[in-house]
């Protein structure tokens, strides 16, 4: 919840550079990015104007 919270929050990407997120941009045609969850889970998701866009929990 804490990281959808930030991703509520969040005005750009950037923002989710919170320490213990381990957010990176990935690579791909389509910009997206993931922040780490827990084990092998995270969070990817795009971003559109000021708002996330396409949220995934993934393994």
């Amino acid at each position: 919840m804490r990281r959808l919270d930030a991703l509520n929050q969040a005005f750009t990407p950037e923002q989710m550079l919170v320490p213990g997120f381990d957010y990176h941009p990935l690579r791909g045609k389509l910009q997206r990015y993931s922040v780490h969850i827990n084990g092998p889970w995270c969070l990817t998701f795009g971003w559109l104007d000021k708002n996330a866009v396409d949220v995934n929990l993934e393994n």
